[in-house]
């Protein structure tokens, strides 16, 4: 066992030592933190919008420019299967509509794209969310209104 876990296995910051057991205390001017804290927020807001757009806000305060993080992320190239990239890319670009398993992807309906997707898919899942959260802009997926409107939109 490391030093920062318990007997029990919950880690213990030796930094923070006011900080209890099976807690990770992150600040919001930690340079290295704050693309974290901008990630969970993501992830928090179906739960809690009101709490994503406050952390949004508070890491915007400090001075944190999360399309400087991103900026350096989009630079390393998705791989994924050139079907997929096609289908993205002139949904994005045309507003061209796609099969199922995008169309839940571009929904942010996870588990609807699991069980409509193909091995290869599957074996993909990651990089093809990652791909739509990092390419296409957030207007255009997320959730089915948006999708619908995008599609109408059809040049």
């Amino acid at each position: 066992m490391g030093e920062h876990l318990t007997e029990s296995g919950e880690f213990k910051s030796d930094k923070y030592p006011w900080s209890p057991p099976g807690f990770v205390s992150l600040k919001l001017t930690d340079p290295m933190a704050q693309p974290f804290l901008w990630g969970y927020a993501e992830i928090r807001r179906q739960k809690d919008q009101e709490f994503s757009d406050d952390l949004h806000e508070a890491l915007r305060l400090t001075g944190y420019d999360p399309e400087s993080y991103f900026a350096y992320v989009r630079k390393v190239p998705a791989i994924l299967p050139p079907n997929i990239k096609a289908g993205i890319d002139d949904y994005h670009e045309h507003h061209q509509p796609v099969g199922g398993f995008l169309t839940a992807i571009l929904n942010n309906d996870l588990s609807g794209a699991f069980v409509r997707a193909d091995p290869q898919s599957k074996a993909y899942l990651a990089e093809i969310i990652d791909y739509v959260r990092f390419e296409l802009p957030s207007d255009i997926w997320g959730s089915p209104d948006k999708v619908q409107s995008w599609l109408a939109e059809k040049k």
